[in-house]
């Protein structure tokens, strides 16, 4: 008897790098992932990261790129971070991708590049 690769009554990690942000709003991104949250067993994690809005500084770029990559949107981290509800958020919570436990110091300011991508790690209770 052969098992299923994944066993999704065990904990497992679901990853969404560069997902969701391909995801319009009234596909209800939010309710995707509570989806998926309902369905994943206790003690798995989500990881999501997501490309992040500056307002003006980087509205013609989002257009560019989103031109390229065919659809979705930049979002605010208030935005991303709503897409843990129900998930325990881990530390540090969703941040810029060089702020996520970095190796060594970073400078106080942080390029527009630096600051382009966020995500987040969360684990269901």
């Amino acid at each position: 008897m052969s098992l299923p690769i994944i066993q999704f009554d065990e904990p497992v990690g679901l990853l969404l790098f560069a997902v969701v942000h391909h995801i319009e709003d009234d596909e209800d991104p939010a309710g995707i992932l509570a989806t998926y949250r309902e369905r994943l067993a206790s003690g798995s994690y989500l990881f999501l990261s997501h490309f992040v809005t500056h307002g003006e500084e980087t509205r013609e770029l989002e257009k560019v790129m989103l031109a390229d990559l065919g659809r979705g949107r930049f979002r605010t981290l208030d935005e991303i971070t709503a897409f843990f509800d129900g998930f325990d958020l881990q530390e540090p919570g969703v941040v810029f991708n060089p702020l996520w436990r970095p190796e060594e110091p970073l400078p106080e300011t942080m390029t527009l590049t630096e600051r382009l991508v966020a995500g987040g790690l969360g684990r269901k209770a």
